[in-house]
C-alpha cells in the first residue's frame, strides 16, 4: 500500500518535489516510538529532527509547491511505511539468527510474499516478460537497499535507522553534481543552495547522534 501510495504521489507530482517530503514519517515513528514502545530521546536529538524536516521542506519547495493531492498521497505513504518499518523489525527479530542474517531471511521471506502477490496482478495488467526482465537493476538495485535498511533499523533502531534515509536527498544532490554537470550551470545558484542545505542535513544527522 505505502509503494502504491508513493506511486500516486509521484504521479500527482514530480520527483524532486515528492522524495524530500517522506522524512514526514520520522515523526511518526517518534510518537510511535515514545507512547508504544517508551523510548526516550535527547532534547538535542528533537532539535535535529525539527532541523531535518524544516530542511527536506525547504528542499521540496525549491523544486516547487506541492499538490494538496499530492501531499495527502504522501502521508498515506508515510503511514503505510512507519507501519511496515515497526512491523518488519518486529518479525526480523523472531528469527534466531544475528541481526544481519536476519534481514536477509526476513526480505527472502518479503519478496516470495511479494511476487505471490505480483503473479495476479501481471495477469491482470497483461505485463510482458520483457517488462520485468529490463527492471532487473533497478529490482537488484531496490533488494539491496531494503536489506542494508532493515540491517541499519535491527542495528540502530526504526527511528535512527530513518534518521540516516534522511541523508538521500543530500546524495542525489552528489550523484546528480557527479554525473549531470552540464544542467547545473544553468541553474548554478539553485543548486549552490541545494548544496549548503545538504551539509546542513548532514550536520543535523550528525546532530542527533551525538
Amino acid at each position: 500500500m505505502a509503494q502504491y501510495f508513493m506511486i500516486m504521489a509521484l504521479r500527482s507530482s514530480d520527483a524532486s518535489i515528492v522524495s524530500p517530503l517522506l522524512v514526514l514519517k520520522i515523526p511518526i515513528l517518534t510518537a510511535i516510538s515514545l507512547i508504544l514502545f517508551h523510548d526516550s530521546f535527547e532534547l538535542h536529538q528533537y532539535f535535529a529532527i525539527t532541523a531535518i524536516l524544516l530542511l527536506s521542506w525547504v528542499f521540496s519547495s525549491l523544486s516547487g509547491q506541492i499538490r494538496i493531492r499530492a501531499l495527502i498521497f504522501i502521508f498515506a505513504a508515510c503511514f503505510c511505511y512507519v507501519l511496515a518499518d515497526i512491523a518488519t523489525v518486529t518479525l526480523a527479530k523472531t528469527f534466531k539468527a544475528p541481526p544481519i542474517e536476519q534481514a536477509i531471511i526476513l526480505n527472502i521471506y518479503n519478496y516470495i510474499a511479494a511476487l505471490v502477490f505480483f503473479i495476479p496482478c501481471a495477469f491482470i495488467k497483461k505485463v510482458k516478460l520483457n517488462d520485468m526482465y529490463n527492471c532487473k537493476y533497478v529490482a537488484i538495485t531496490w533488494i539491496v537497499s531494503s536489506t542494508l535498511m532493515v540491517i541499519a533499523f535491527n542495528l540502530s533502531g526504526v527511528v535512527s535507522g530513518n534518521i540516516i534515509q534522511s541523508l538521500r536527498g543530500a546524495f542525489g544532490i552528489v550523484i546528480v553534481m557527479m554525473f549531470f554537470k552540464d544542467q547545473i550551470i544553468d541553474h548554478k545558484t539553485k543548486w549552490q543552495t541545494k548544496v549548503t542545505l545538504s551539509l546542513l542535513m548532514t550536520l543535523s544527522v550528525v546532530c542527533f547522534y551525538i
